[in-house]
């Protein structure tokens, strides 16, 4: 795999390990500082109810360590998540590769879409000095891929920060330093721009986050993936009779 976007489907939580303020419902929210977090470090999961068909999960801006662990296991009733999932991750590092320069994003893309609406998620976290697990957005749905994105994708930083200075003083207040990337991609064949590109398009608007994954190299996810929205209207041209053009620029959204 190269590039690809996954808009989140929306999921209704069944049950989960939260604290009292920062419910697991919470990981389907558009506003960046509503977290999950969980009550403790034992037994931490969460289990959701999702439309069929998806086939990528990432939970994103948490607090792991790549010496953490985290499984999936999917079916079509609740209970059997555990007593007889018809798919399981098995257990997998939170992330690996190049640490995270704040929060990290730990993610599975599978090779084929899923049916179970079930998914439960467990988390081992034993001894985070947090005293608990958190995420900021939980991702399920179907992602769209491409080979790659053309040469010459532009990323930069975007410092959130407030800094206000006068004579002999600086005030600042510190923010998280956004990314974004601006680039195009010009081989999508039409009857996938037609098909899966135009429709995602439409329906993340400018309004809407979705996953964003430049490269899924693991050793360099955590540099070259986000939550993003895009900051301008995305746009897509025929470039021949049987392929498109689609240029965007995306930042993270926290």
């Amino acid at each position: 795999m190269g590039l690809y976007v996954c808009a989140p489907s929306a999921f209704s939580v069944t049950n989960s390990n939260s604290g009292p303020l920062t419910p697991a419902s919470q990981l389907g929210l558009e506003v960046p500082g509503m977290v999950w977090r969980s009550a403790n470090l034992t037994t931490v999961y969460l289990t959701v109810l999702v439309p069929a068909g998806w086939d990528t999960v990432a939970l994103v801006e948490n607090n792991m360590r790549s010496s953490d662990t985290w499984r999936i296991r999917a079916a079509s009733t609740e209970a059997a998540t555990t007593s007889g999932p018809t798919y399981d991750s098995g257990t997998l590092s939170a992330w690996s590769g190049a640490a995270p320069a704040n929060r990290a994003m730990s993610l599975v893309a599978l090779p084929t879409a899923r049916t179970e609406t079930y998914v439960r998620i467990d988390i081992t976290s034993t001894g985070n000095p947090d005293g608990f697990v958190q995420a900021q957005r939980l991702v399920i749905g179907k992602r769209l891929e491409n080979v790659g994105a053309d040469l010459g994708v532009e990323r930069s930083y975007e410092d959130t920060s407030n800094v206000e200075d006068g004579p002999g003083y600086m005030q600042i207040d510190r923010f998280n330093v956004r990314t974004q990337w601006k680039f195009t991609i010009s081989d999508i064949k039409e009857a996938d721009w037609e098909g899966n590109w135009a429709p995602f398009l439409k329906r993340v608007g400018v309004s809407r986050s979705f996953l964003f994954v430049e490269d899924s190299n693991p050793a360099f996810l955590n540099s070259r993936s986000g939550l993003v929205r895009s900051i301008v209207s995305a746009k897509g041209a025929p470039k021949s009779s049987d392929f498109y053009v689609l240029d965007m620029t995306v930042k993270t959204v926290s």
